[in-house]
């Protein structure tokens, strides 16, 4: 049999903008072996083979019980498998496609195949289907670690704090600060340890509550008192942006992170919850969300008495959400909404009124008719928000689609975009409601509000945009970001379906389906872009005009060669 071999090594040093680089790598290759059925452009399910191994990038010894998945986004398939004691892994019965490999285990850097940079997607692998994907190779970094401990007001250590880091990464809507990695609880000398952190700048964070939700003061429960502590950022300030970075090497300990809880005079939040049938909202919860941002804690909330009222204890000031929801979910459910500002004064006879949430409701269409092979319960209406800030965006039921293409979904709230998915090969065409184009128009469902008869229209005639990045020299280059999005920049928001970031496979080519069609495209390759920001706006209108302009016709197959922009 005739055998095809292509290797790929690279060497991948984690580094990031103000971190010293290290010698610390992932060394990442690919050897495709002969075929076992043909390929072609429908690849058959499951027929696939991944192997590879993990190791230790600081002593070069296996790692075993290594989490490594596989994902091909556009295929819809993610597979998994757990290193054995030699560090090897197999992910089998994949369908053909190009997926994105990372491996995870506790102590070590989560790490994407091919990837070079802290926050940057790994390298995308093409795996045809009946094919054999070999050689496989990761080497995961150890995580970093940040140790210290957290006092009181007068100096006493904490107890049960739970401490958490965070970090500014791009997200839907800006850049903002996220909770990363896992949180640890001081022990009784109010030490903590935080660990498995990738190179970069964190914010470190302590909140102390009671495992029900009470403030705490000086280790004790303060259900009568006015002072708590609000979360705290070291080095002892409850605002984000007075937090003081902390910057971690590969493998960095950092010690000594020691910060007292900032007192402050917390509210007290009671009322009554009304609406709806009697006794609708008994035995329900009154949760407590921030408006917008993370906390960097916990926050208390209140269970509905059988009378409907409620009463929740220790809320530092802040501008909240508060939501009503029953224990029991079911289809008939009433949701209840209100928004407050806590300044430190007990907040008293507030109402939450129990209204229908919002309903969504419609049916798939298919060019050309539903195919016989489709199961229905593989097309989903699936309804995203359209401010990713906001808390106010709710789901109670997820939506279902009966055999009929049919679909119905309530419990929504806030404002949305429509969306909906089926199985590869199929790609949303058109969202209607009556006469008006909907798909790319954020709709506002408030309480009682209907949006009845849509019209989901899927298409197998996409587009199909690829091509290869290349080098001065003309050489191709995989640790590249390819960003293609529209010239007008009233399309550059959350969830825009003509927004797209690729990564290159280990040949430099890049491939994406589904475009909508349009006359007024930019398409830019970069390096070291880190994952997100190439939805940002502030990036884009950077690149714009230095960008390469591109058009999409219904249906049109596109290759474009890209160089490299600084």
């Amino acid at each position: 049999m005739r055998r095809v071999f292509a290797a790929v090594v690279l060497v991948v040093p984690l580094v990031m903008a103000g971190t010293r680089s290290s010698p610390v790598s992932a060394q990442t290759g690919t050897q495709v072996t002969g075929p076992r059925g043909t390929v072609t452009g429908q690849a058959p399910a499951g027929t696939a083979v991944l192997r590879g191994t993990v190791v230790s990038a600081d002593t070069g010894t296996p790692l075993r019980r290594v989490l490594v998945r596989a994902q091909a986004a556009e295929a819809q398939d993610i597979k998994a498998a757990t290193t054995d004691d030699q560090g090897r892994f197999e992910i089998r019965e994949l369908t053909g496609g190009r997926y994105t490999i990372t491996a995870q285990k506790t102590g070590y850097v989560t790490l994407s195949y091919g990837q070079r940079r802290v926050g940057e997607r790994g390298t995308v692998v093409a795996v045809p289907a009946g094919q054999t994907v070999e050689k496989i190779a990761l080497a995961l970094p150890r995580g970093g670690v940040i140790t210290g401990r957290v006092s009181d007001e007068f100096g006493e250590p904490l107890a049960e704090a739970s401490v958490q880091v965070q970090r500014y990464r791009y997200m839907p809507g800006g850049r903002r600060l996220m909770p990363m990695g896992r949180p640890d609880t001081t022990d009784d000398q109010g030490t903590f340890r935080l660990y498995g952190l990738e190179p970069g700048d964190y914010v470190v964070s302590a909140t102390l509550r009671n495992a029900s939700g009470m403030m705490m003061i000086g280790g004790r429960p303060a259900p009568d008192s006015d002072q708590g502590y609000a979360p705290t950022y070291f080095p002892g300030t409850p605002s984000q942006q007075d937090a003081q970075r902390i910057s971690v090497a590969p493998g960095q300990e950092v010690s000594g992170i020691a910060f007292a809880l900032t007192p402050t005079r917390v509210a007290r939040i009671s009322g009554r919850v009304t609406g709806g049938p009697e006794g609708a909202a008994a035995d329900g919860f009154v949760m407590v969300r921030p408006e917008e941002g993370f906390t960097g804690g916990m926050l208390p909330g209140g269970m509905v008495q059988a009378d409907g009222t409620f009463e929740i204890a220790g809320v530092p000031p802040g501008r909240y959400v508060l939501q009503v929801q029953p224990r029991q979910r079911g289809d008939n459910d009433l949701i209840g909404v209100t928004s407050v500002t806590v300044s430190g004064a007990d907040l008293q006879n507030l109402t939450i009124a129990m209204q229908r949430p919002g309903s969504v409701s419609g049916r798939f269409e298919f060019e050309g008719g539903p195919p016989a092979d489709l199961n229905p319960t593989m097309v989903r209406f699936m309804p995203m928000p359209a401010d990713p800030g906001s808390s106010r965006f709710m789901m109670t039921s997820p939506p279902q689609t009966n055999p009929d293409y049919s679909f119905r979904g309530q419990g929504f709230l806030g404002l949305v975009l429509l969306r909906a998915s089926a199985p590869p090969g199929w790609y949303l065409a058109s969202i209607h409601h009556g006469a008006d184009d909907v798909t790319d128009v954020p709709v506002r469902l408030e309480p009682g509000t209907d949006v009845r008869d849509l019209r989901i229209l899927f298409t197998r005639t996409a587009t199909t945009l690829s091509g290869t990045v290349r080098d001065d020299r003309g050489n191709p280059v995989v640790d590249a970001t390819v960003v293609v999005f529209p010239d007008d920049d009233q399309r550059w928001t959350f969830g825009s379906r003509h927004l797209r970031t690729l990564r290159p496979d280990t040949q430099g080519r890049f491939e994406t389906r589904g475009l909508p069609p349009a006359a007024n495209y930019r398409i830019v390759a970069v390096q070291g872009l880190e994952d997100g920001q190439g939805y940002d706006p502030e990036f884009l209108s950077g690149v714009r005009d230095r960008a390469d302009r591109l058009a999409l016709t219904p249906g049109e197959t596109k290759t474009v060669d890209l160089r490299l922009r600084p």
